[in-house]
């Protein structure tokens, strides 16, 4: 295989000239160059294969999935600190804590193991179609998980800052 300096066309061995461009072409690629670039092109396919699937983790979704991680740790913390304070477990503060974690621990399950989700779903359309390990999720999923994931993150931190300023102000005696 000849690759074209100018245009970067794939050409075969025979070829004097570009099929693209008219470029005269250089030496063959020797037989491990072309397998490596055979190995980059299906990574490559395969990374676009993914891209496509509702079920992908991207970075973006792992960066929200250790965001809500955090944010789940902080409120648990939260939750422990709103039991031995004043009002114990009957106190607003552990309730929304309460709150928090669970809308962050859902949150990151979500944005980090996606199949969870999606097998609970399979299992309530079973209720309603037959063969539903033949259903995949579509693009509307996608979207859908995506969006539920950014709203609990942002129901879950705004509970937690919430809660970090109520109780500064019922430490610091301003209430």
């Amino acid at each position: 295989m000849k690759i074209c300096a100018k245009c970067g066309a794939h050409n075969s061995d025979a070829r004097t000239f570009c099929i693209d461009c008219n470029e005269t072409l250089g030496d063959p690629l020797s037989p491990s160059e072309e397998a490596q670039m055979r190995l980059d092109t299906n990574g490559k396919v395969e990374d676009l294969h993914n891209k496509i699937d509702p079920l992908y983790v991207s970075v973006f979704d792992k960066v929200l999935g250790i965001l809500s991680a955090i944010g789940a740790a902080c409120s648990l913390v939260l939750i422990i600190v709103c039991g031995i304070s004043p009002g114990g477990f009957d106190s607003v503060w552990f309730q929304s804590s309460g709150l928090a974690f669970l809308c962050l621990l859902f949150a990151g399950l979500d944005a980090l193991v996606p199949q969870i989700l999606w097998t609970l779903e399979k299992i309530a359309l079973s209720r309603r179609y037959d063969n539903v390990d033949d259903i995949e999720p579509g693009r509307y999923y996608g979207i859908r998980r995506k969006a539920s994931i950014l709203l609990l993150m942002v129901i879950g931190f705004a509970l937690l800052a919430f809660n970090l300023f109520d109780l500064q102000n019922l430490w610091l005696g301003t209430y």
